[in-house]
């Protein structure tokens, strides 16, 4: 499988309260991607107003780049549709009363079709954050080894 798989660090741990971008990936020589969100315990009480969501945007050409439609993205287990996010592209969204229930790894699949893909970490209101990071899985390689 390790030789099937390159990892790339879209965005380092650490400490937010801002929407923040992280480092695109090129897909170009792999068939797959599989993206990874992670956050811990949210320090802000969400509402309605104060919340996290992450948002898969893409590009032809790495200089451009728009939220990826929803149908390019396949969610885990039995979650068929995406969280209600104020963009397409919204796979995590913490719009929620409690702050301890948001800590953990969110993941979802790409299977569009444009070489670069990045994500979008939008803060609303935070004034304590999070530690947030993305990584990026690119798998089925087309040439082995992956990395």
């Amino acid at each position: 499988i390790i030789r099937n798989v390159k990892p790339v660090v879209g965005l380092a741990p650490l400490g937010r309260t801002a929407t923040v971008l992280s480092a695109p990936v090129d897909t170009q020589g792999f068939e797959a991607l599989l993206i990874a969100f992670g956050t811990g315990a949210f320090l802000d009480t969400q509402s309605g107003s104060v919340y996290i969501e992450a948002e898969v945007q893409e590009s032809p050409d790495g200089v451009t780049y728009t939220a990826c439609r929803n149908s390019d993205l396949q969610y885990p287990g039995s979650v068929l549709t995406p969280p209600v996010g104020t963009a397409f592209g919204t796979f995590f969204e913490s719009n929620t009363t409690t702050a301890a229930n948001t800590a953990g790894l969110y993941t979802v699949g790409y299977e569009g079709n444009q070489r670069y893909v990045k994500v979008n970490v939008r803060y609303t209101g935070a004034t304590s954050g999070a530690i947030t990071f993305v990584n990026f899985y690119l798998t089925h390689a087309q040439y082995e080894p992956a990395q």
